[in-house]
């Protein structure tokens, strides 16, 4: 007796009803089926629905911006992964772009125009009724801010560079051009930033930890700025520094113990505008060289650090960098840096 393992017509005539042609041995019936399965699953179908925004494109003052290239990107569920379907058009005369799309409730959408920096961010709706997300059509305000005067910097990413605070319970100078400690750890010339670790270890579950960071030298300091660094223009930080409000240290804790759990003060959510090398005339401030870090400054019981600078050497106050005219040379990429 011989078995016919193929599909019978029943299951045939079922999937070209779906659009399908079906493909012999029955394998690739059965892949085909887990296929149409998960594309339309009760789950993918139920996170579905109609979306509709409108984008307002604007400069740094508020002005509406005409002729800006807009994309909008409407994200879709499936079961193993998501997928986007992007919608994209000129902004018009009153900066706005109105698209409309199949999502599971998030969308993200950036804005590029020659002359400006490019600009991005995101929305999640929270509601849905009768398969339409709502608000349905809210208006999202994207903020681009032009390109200016940009300049040259030392700026890295000294993450991946594996720098140690070499010495604890002292002032430790740092050279944020050479990017090396001083003499005797290295070969650093000038103490722009002094780490000052002290720490206990017991094990890496247990363990306290205060890190000092300080500027040394009469009118250095640092000040903080809280930002949002992950939606809006590439170019996030303020245009220029400050020439007031600078504190010459700033310190963070980090512990981890059975009774306290772990504690972690080094917000994420700041940034830092810094003055170092600051010189001073007939006995005022009279020039200084500024910089930022972006992000959180990261730091290890052993002594690791990790943060992200950029120092511009011309003793403006101008922190607007030229990605083509980094000061440091022959970078990983790892390394480098954005605008920012």
């Amino acid at each position: 007796m011989t078995l016919d393992y193929r599909p019978s017509v029943r299951l045939r005539v079922a999937f070209s009803v779906w659009g399908f042609v079906v493909i012999r041995p029955l394998t690739k019936t059965i892949f085909l089926f887990v296929m149409l399965f998960a594309v339309f699953s009760p789950q993918a179908l139920a996170m579905s629905g109609e979306a509709k925004v409108t984008i307002k494109v604007v400069d740094e003052f508020g002005t509406p911006l005409e002729g800006v290239k807009t994309t909008v990107s409407f994200e879709k569920n499936a079961s193993w992964a998501t997928s986007v379907e992007n919608m994209g058009s000129l902004s018009n005369s009153d900066g706005f772009f109105v698209a409309s799309g199949n999502c599971n409730g998030h969308i993200s959408f950036g804005a590029e125009k020659d002359g400006y920096y490019k600009s991005h961010s995101s929305y999640d709706f929270t509601e849905k009724k009768l398969m339409q997300w709502l608000p349905w059509g809210p208006e999202l305000e994207l903020v681009m801010r032009k390109i200016e005067k940009p300049v040259a910097m030392y700026a890295r990413n000294i993450g991946m560079a594996g720098l140690v605070i070499p010495e604890k319970d002292v002032d430790v100078g740092l050279d944020l051009v050479e990017l090396d400690w001083l003499p005797p750890h290295g070969h650093g010339k000038q103490a722009d930033m002094a780490f000052n670790l002290s720490s206990t270890i017991v094990s890496k579950d247990e363990y306290q930890a205060v890190l000092k960071i300080s500027f040394p030298g009469q009118y250095n300091g640092v000040q903080i700025h809280s930002g949002d660094t992950f939606h809006g223009s590439i170019f996030r930080l303020p245009r220029y520094a400050p020439e007031k409000g600078y504190v010459e240290s700033i310190s963070y804790h980090m512990s981890s113990s059975q009774t306290d759990g772990r504690v972690d003060d080094t917000d994420r959510g700041n940034n830092y505008i810094f003055r170092v090398r600051s010189e001073t005339k007939d006995g005022k401030f009279s020039k200084g060289m500024y910089g930022k870090i972006l992000g959180q400054i990261k730091f290890s019981p052993s002594g690791m650090i990790d943060f992200q600078y950029y120092l511009n050497p011309d003793y403006s106050t101008n922190l607007e960098f030229d990605v083509r005219k980094n000061l440091f040379r022959d970078l990983r990429s790892y390394e480098k840096v954005g605008v920012r």
